[in-house]
């Protein structure tokens, strides 16, 4: 224990979340404690996540009917769900017990079911971000314990933890257990918020004037990787996010500098510095080949990421750092965090995603299925952005696959459409794409067992009516649903004109709720409770439990 660390970190929470934090409904002798116990839980959210103030102190839910839960906090960068149980005492010594754990575990089952009853109204308004978490396969979830104490969890309560998450996890890595303990605090509190003043070398630079001063030119990624070397998250301007470390996109960032560093500035998107003051040095006088410019209060707004994979990118070879080069935009503000900054950041973090899916464009045979479609009665849509007329029969790309998809009865294709539909798409010119999108499926096809699909969807919504847990495996499970009642129906005209969909209608309306049943009864038998989003995306348990479905009679 370190009372000087907690003096700090006290001192901290009150300095940037009084009045950022809501303690309304708190009795007014009773708002100190609060305040440090929901700051604490504030605290530990930005430490791994990397959020401002204010989104940690939205994310704060503690209070009356909590269900244990403290904060709940979604982070789209690493599509990573927050939930967290934190504690204050003031002498340091203290941790998580076992009722805090137990509540912890209900609570966040309780929501992971989609039962908001008896919770409070922050955690109502949490709706949206636990519908994504349960609808969404690709959502990691951490709990998160936040204490200032340095001692370790009890064995119970690690227990207590392991289990649940063993049992919600199923085999698959779904959920985790991460500690913001009295060191991971203060590390947030310790860093340094003061103003950055470089100088920093531009090549092939131009500059524009236009009431303010903006530089363009190329940096040496070596340079970027000294600048946050020497000043971390001091870096990055307090509204936008950390350097994120290892993930997927930085590690193809780092990829890139070292395998490919004469490419990578046209291979990367740039990044985006302001600076309050900023001077070019006479060194190298008025040559546009290279000049070093004097930047007072520099912050990079966009581009933390690239910034951050170039320190670790140095760090593996220094040599190709020193050639590979990123496309930079310099723009001088003025005063520090005036209207300009924060207009320059928020326009810079606000872009059209492009998204796996875009490049299906490419291929001619989709303009080629709408076409068909549209002469069937079916508007087809495969274009982000496409506007979409007013009725029923609208189909977006992620439906049609889907569709296309549950009629193949391919177990390892249903687990990667429930677990990431976008590799589907990865690329038009091969398999997976190549087996669902091709001429064989034509547009008699593709209207047939879109039809079909949606009659099975909605077969499935009637049987499941309002019990919660089965309106899971209406989302979760309808493609692997569907998949099992297309295999038993009649098909054999489906890629012509005279299939009788009226027919097949009669067929799913006895097949479908015998097949609801039956998986519902056998997922709940084989793994009681299990998290269905992830059950659904495991492909040898899907392959376990279809192979035993096989044998199902559905004319019963």
């Amino acid at each position: 224990m370190s009372s000087l660390k907690i003096s700090r970190v006290k001192s901290y929470i009150e300095q940037h979340f009084s009045g950022l934090i809501d303690l309304s409904s708190v009795p007014e002798g009773n708002r100190e404690a609060a305040l440090l116990t929901r700051g604490t839980a504030a605290l530990a959210i930005i430490s791994y996540t990397g959020c401002s103030f204010n989104e940690a102190a939205a994310a704060i839910v503690d209070g009356g009917d909590d269900k244990g839960i403290d904060a709940i906090y979604y982070d789209s960068y690493t599509n990573t769900a927050y939930f967290a149980q934190s504690k204050w005492h003031n002498d340091g010594t203290k941790t998580i017990d076992e009722s805090a754990a137990h509540k912890l575990k209900y609570g966040v089952q309780k929501l992971l079911d989609l039962n908001f009853d008896g919770c409070n109204e922050a955690i109502q308004k949490k709706k949206a971000v636990i519908e994504k978490i349960t609808n969404d396969a690709t959502v990691k979830i951490s709990l998160c314990l936040a204490f200032n104490s340095n001692n370790i969890l009890s064995d119970s309560v690690k227990n207590i933890i392991d289990e649940y998450i063993s049992t919600v996890n199923c085999g698959d890595e779904i959920m985790n257990l991460v500690i913001a303990n009295q060191n991971k605090l203060y590390e947030v509190a310790s860093k340094s918020r003061g103003p950055v003043n470089e100088d920093i070398v531009i090549r092939n630079w131009i500059k524009i004037d236009s009431g303010h001063s903006v530089y363009f030119g190329h940096i040496a990624t070596s340079d970027l990787a000294i600048l946050f070397d020497n000043h971390q998250d001091s870096l990055f301007a307090p509204n936008i996010r950390s350097f994120k470390g290892a993930t997927e996109v930085n590690n193809a960032i780092v990829e890139s500098i070292v395998k490919k560093p004469e490419a990578f500035c046209y291979l990367n998107n740039g990044i985006t510095i302001i600076a309050n003051e900023i001077n070019k040095k006479p060194l190298g006088g008025a040559s546009r080949e290279s000049g070093i410019f004097e930047c007072k209060g520099l912050a990079i707004v966009n581009g933390a990421q690239t910034v951050g994979a170039c320190s670790r990118a140095n760090k593996i070879d220094g040599n190709k750092c020193c050639s590979a080069y990123v496309m930079a935009r310099v723009i001088e503000t003025g005063e520090p965090d005036n209207e300009l900054s924060v207009a320059i950041t928020k326009a810079a973090n606000t872009q059209n995603k492009i998204e796996r899916k875009d490049f299906v464009a490419l291929d001619p045979f989709q303009k080629e299925l709408k076409e068909g479609l549209d002469i069937l009665g079916i508007q087809y849509t495969y274009k982000t952005g496409e506007d979409l007329a007013n009725n029923e029969s609208v189909f977006d790309l992620a439906y049609v696959t889907q569709a296309i998809i549950a009629d193949t009865t391919d177990i390892n294709l249903i687990a990667i459409a429930k677990r990431e539909i976008g590799k589907v798409w990865d690329d038009i010119n091969k398999a997976p794409y190549k087996r669902i999108f091709n001429p064989t499926n034509n547009p008699y096809y593709v209207k047939n067992i879109l039809l079909l699909f949606e009659v099975i969807q909605n077969i499935i919504k009637n049987c499941a009516l309002d019990d919660r847990r089965k309106i899971q495996y209406t989302v979760h499970g309808n493609i692997f649903i569907a998949a099992q009642c297309l295999s038993r129906l009649q098909k054999a005209k489906i890629r012509e004109e005279a299939f009788d969909l009226t027919e097949s209608r009669k067929q799913l309306e006895r097949i479908v709720p015998t097949i609801f049943s039956a998986v519902v009864e056998l997922f709940e038998a084989e793994y009681p409770g299990a998290y269905l989003a992830h059950l659904f995306r495991n492909r040898s348990k899907l392959q376990e439990l279809h192979e035993k479905l096989m044998g199902l009679d559905t004319d019963q």
